[in-house]
């Protein structure tokens, strides 16, 4: 699991390699790939994850922290 609906959001992700599925509740809402951002809401509003989103594929990500992101 690379983030969990609910949870503070301190990172946001960059997916360079692997793919991973979006999901609210038990449901899967979207599929995200090499290119994709994941948890930038987070950082914007300092609010708790809107989405769980489970990694399917080995991936590599870019972790961009708030200061970084700022």
């Amino acid at each position: 699991m690379l983030v969990e609906q609910g949870d503070t959001g301190r990172e946001c992700y960059v997916i360079v390699s692997g793919k991973a599925a979006v999901k609210r509740g038990n449901r899967t809402v979207n599929t995200v790939g090499p290119g994709d951002c994941i948890g930038e809401l987070s950082l914007l509003d300092h609010g708790p994850r809107t989405a769980t989103v489970e990694v399917t594929t080995d991936m590599d990500v870019l972790v961009l922290g708030s200061r970084q992101f700022a």
